[in-house]
């Protein structure tokens, strides 16, 4: 009777669990596997909104500096880290929530799982026959849930990964088209604060919403094509735009800069010799020069900043009225004033001149602190004929009032180079690279005495550098300045006459050689007569024939 019973029992169970198993499996392969896709959506999102147990993990301006990425910048930007802005989805926040998605999917198959497996009690027995496709239906659900979450999170990381790499080339593209651009340009931010003259790169930029600094604005983990900041404004970066559309401070001193600071060419061009030779009035004169220039060549030369519009006012004040100029105090500030020049071809660039008071050299330990010497595209020595001592003692003697009118300097043009070249030797500035300018001035009066080379005005430049070495004895200081530089040109300006276009003695023809070899050329008109020089093609035609190599001949 047992064993009947047991038999109509089994076959009662079969066929229970064919009624029942033929639409659970139909259940189980048509309905489950979307069911389980679906239940990994949610899953998904609540992975990362994030659980009680696992909270997920965002990073933000102030958390993604210290534990997510490390600055590997060895600029002088490292210092500041990294800046305030809200990193890059793709960068920062994928890997997080990824990690999320697993661990709330994983947590949910488990809990299913050990719903299916709880140890029951011998009842559970009777009815086992009936839950077993339920049973087999919760087990399969939670197979395919853990598979759905795996294939989420595999596509997760995979779309991680093709952003990381589409990212990265983008930054490698955009910091490279962005350098390209700074460089052919000749862009650099030059700070024009007289204690600070710091030239960098890439300055810093604040956000126009919050004022907070943004101290390295290139593509990166903080963005690539644009940038978050803190506050929620969008910045642009590349250093390029931002110099266009943001305000620029210096990196060193916080300080404004101009607009277009390092994005725009930039040469900066100090002058130096000895206290009162007329390096002041030399750089005032020119800057009239270069403005009568500009204007007869269609181009125009703006003042930017204070120090540049005082230096207008001094033009005004004394070089039209052709005033004698005061000698600067002693100890005062180096001076550096910054002009534009907009050219009628080509991209417009800057000119930043500086002038420093005569006691900074003198000794090397009064201009160890010149700085803005090592950073210069070139530079210009002034000679004052009057403190030559081949001449000093019989001026003195013959023309005592041309020399009271003259306000000799106090060193010898020698002295004053040797103390300047020392100290940009001793800083690793390499010289081969950059022009030399040495500029005879007051030749207007020194003229006078009949002392001076028989012509000094266009294509003068070998005549005044035969004179140095012969007549004036000054061989070891032309000879010194030709091995060191690499190239090195002469002129002679006056002191009170005033400027007229295209006048080959004109007092900006050395910064417009200067400028030049920097692809910064202002006039455009073709040699004059004198102009002889057709060895050399790639200096300006307007001055290659007061120019001499240092090739070490004589």
């Amino acid at each position: 009777m047992k064993f009947i019973v047991g038999l109509l029992y089994g076959v009662g169970c079969l066929l229970a669990m064919f009624a029942i198993g033929i639409p659970a499996g139909i259940l189980v392969v048509f309905v489950i596997p979307p069911v389980a896709l679906t239940l990994a959506l949610p899953c998904g999102l609540y992975g990362m909104v994030g659980s009680r147990r696992r909270p997920v993990e965002f990073f933000g301006p102030g958390i993604l500096g210290r534990t997510l990425f490390r600055q590997s910048d060895r600029s002088d930007k490292a210092a500041f880290g990294l800046d305030p802005a809200w990193p890059s989805f793709a960068l920062a926040q994928v890997g997080p929530v990824g990690k999320n998605i697993l661990a709330a999917g994983e947590q949910w198959a488990r809990a299913l799982s050990a719903w299916t497996k709880r140890p029951g009690k011998p009842v559970w027995f009777w009815f086992w026959s009936v839950l077993s496709p339920i049973v087999v239906a919760a087990l399969l659900a939670a197979l395919f849930l853990r598979i759905g979450v795996r294939v989420v999170f595999v596509v997760v990381w995979a779309a991680q990964l093709v952003l990381l790499l589409g990212a990265a080339l983008t930054v490698v593209v955009l910091r490279a088209a962005d350098r390209s651009v700074r460089v052919l340009r000749g862009g650099q931010a030059s700070c024009p604060q007289p204690s600070c003259y710091h030239v960098s790169d890439i300055p810093s930029f604040a956000c126009p919403s919050c004022g907070v600094l943004h101290h390295d604005v290139r593509p990166g983990p903080l963005g690539v094509l644009a940038r978050r900041c803190r506050c929620g404004q969008l910045l642009p970066t590349t250093v390029t735009l931002a110099s266009r559309r943001l305000r620029a401070l210096c990196a060193n001193c916080g300080e404004p800069l101009s607009v277009g600071a390092a994005s725009m060419k930039e040469i900066r061009i100090p002058v130096f010799g000895s206290v009162a030779s007329g390096k002041s009035r030399f750089l005032w004169m020119a800057v009239e020069s270069l403005a009568v220039e500009a204007r007869a060549n269609r181009a125009a030369v703006t003042p930017v900043g204070e120090e540049a519009e005082r230096w207008e006012t001094m033009v005004d004040q004394v070089i039209r009225p052709q005033k004698q100029t005061l000698r600067t105090q002693p100890g005062s500030a180096v001076t550096g004033a910054v002009f534009q020049v907009a050219q009628p071809k080509g991209a417009p660039f800057r000119l930043q001149l500086f002038d420093a008071p005569g006691e900074s050299f003198q000794n090397a330990q009064d201009n160890a602190e010149l700085a803005f010497l090592d950073r210069a595209h070139g530079m210009v020595l002034i000679i004052d004929p009057f403190t030559i001592p081949r001449f000093r003692d019989e001026l003195s003697q013959r023309f005592p009032e041309l020399v009271s009118e003259a306000v000799p300097a106090e060193l010898s043009p020698e002295e004053s180079y040797d103390v300047t070249e020392q100290r940009l030797l001793t800083y690793g500035v390499n010289l081969q690279k950059k022009r030399l300018a040495i500029v005879m001035v007051k030749m207007d009066l020194f003229m006078r005495s009949g002392m001076a080379p028989a012509r000094w005005g266009w294509g003068a430049g070998t005549e005044i550098r035969s004179w140095l070495v012969g007549d004036a004895d000054l061989y070891n200081l032309v000879r010194r300045a030709e091995i060191a530089f690499g190239d090195v040109a002469y002129f002679a300006t006056s002191s009170f006459d005033l400027p007229v276009a295209g006048d080959p003695r004109r007092t900006s023809l050395p910064l417009e050689w200067l400028a030049d070899s920097f692809g910064a050329r202002l006039v455009t008109a073709g040699p004059g007569p004198g102009s002889t020089d057709t060895t050399t093609r790639r200096r300006s035609p307007l001055v290659a024939a007061a120019s001499h190599r240092g090739d070490g001949h004589e």
